[in-house]
């Protein structure tokens, strides 16, 4: 496994995060849970994570360990009027990045200011209707390196 140095004695190990487990501000039921955003389902109706009607709302995703996130790949529901149209990503070393997001249903990867983090918490800060059941198939952080402490 190649490695590269962040200085001050610290080895991050090249490989994508590890999502662990989720919370959600709402879910529209338990097929339309918050683990489906790291299930690997790119299904409709099967693999999706929906709000309950919020127009809005969020999700924290926790990792296995502390890594360097500096790209964001999302994929929006495939529901045109469940799309999100911006998002705020607050992640756990106290950072905060907004993005305006893609306006389809593939998989879109955004780049990032590097940060180190154990979690992510995305919300939905614009949508394109406020009763929609906004979420998402697919989150996850790519292109980062894994951090063993």
């Amino acid at each position: 496994m190649t490695g590269t140095s962040y200085g001050a004695g610290i080895e991050c190990a090249e490989r994508a995060t590890t999502a662990v487990s989720c919370t959600a501000s709402t879910e529209y039921a338990p097929s339309y849970s918050c683990d489906k955003v790291y299930d690997g389902n790119f299904r409709q109706n099967a693999g999706e994570w929906s709000t309950a009607g919020e127009g809005g709302g969020w999700i924290r995703i926790e990792y296995d360990g502390t890594y360097r996130i500096d790209r964001l790949d999302f994929q929006q529901r495939w529901r045109e009027m469940d799309w999100a149209t911006s998002i705020s990503i607050d992640f756990s070393d106290g950072s905060s990045q907004s993005l305006e997001l893609m306006q389809s249903a593939d998989m879109h990867s955004y780049a990032l200011d590097p940060v180190f983090a154990r979690s992510a918490a995305v919300t939905f800060t614009g949508v394109r209707a406020s009763y929609s059941n906004v979420g998402a198939t697919e989150i996850r952080e790519s292109n980062s390196a894994h951090m063993d402490f």
